[in-house]
């Protein structure tokens, strides 16, 4: 097993718990380890729990690592309605992924991103974004629009670059 530097954040009830590892394909979640990221997150997050039963998933985090979140049995995860992002410059995405996509990632359900005209990144949030978000994406980028058929008209006509997790992956 390799040598783990272990983030812990919290989103509403929500923990996270990011992993990163040089040898990630030989590590295995069994149940003790996964029941030890638990109670390590609860201690360092302050977090307290009102439930005994978790959902767990596990996601790929970049080449060499992995997120490991953990949801309580009762909730529900709503998907909000797609936001879309036009960047004309590389140089653009990677500020606004630096200065105002790192620090919502939490929550970020998961993210698409495709070349158009343009790169044309669409975040599907599970929860309410700060208020200036949209302001401060602006800044980098412009706001096409929150909605399904933006999303798809571009998934249909764009070139995909990064499928499910270009937020995760824009930010490394």
């Amino acid at each position: 097993m390799g040598v783990f530097e272990t983030v812990f954040r919290k989103l509403d009830k929500v923990l996270c718990v990011y992993l990163t590892d040089r040898e990630t394909s030989s590590f295995e979640m069994k149940n003790e380890r996964l029941l030890f990221l638990l109670r390590k997150a609860i201690f360092k997050t302050g977090y307290l729990p009102d439930t005994r039963s978790f959902r767990v998933e596990i996601k790929k985090n970049g080449k060499r690592g992995m997120k490991i979140s953990f949801y309580p049995a009762s909730y529900e995860r709503v998907i909000l309605k797609p936001l879309v992002f036009m960047f004309s410059t590389l140089n653009g995405l990677y500020d606004a992924a630096e200065k105002v996509l790192g620090k919502n990632s939490l929550r970020i359900f998961k993210s698409d991103l495709f070349f158009c005209g343009g790169y044309i990144l669409i975040i599907y949030p599970i929860a309410p974004l700060p208020d200036t978000f949209l302001k401060d994406m602006s800044e980098f980028g412009a706001f096409r629009g929150a909605s399904e058929i933006k999303a798809s008209y571009y998934e249909e006509h764009g070139t995909l670059l990064a499928r499910g997790n270009a937020v995760e992956k824009l930010c490394l």
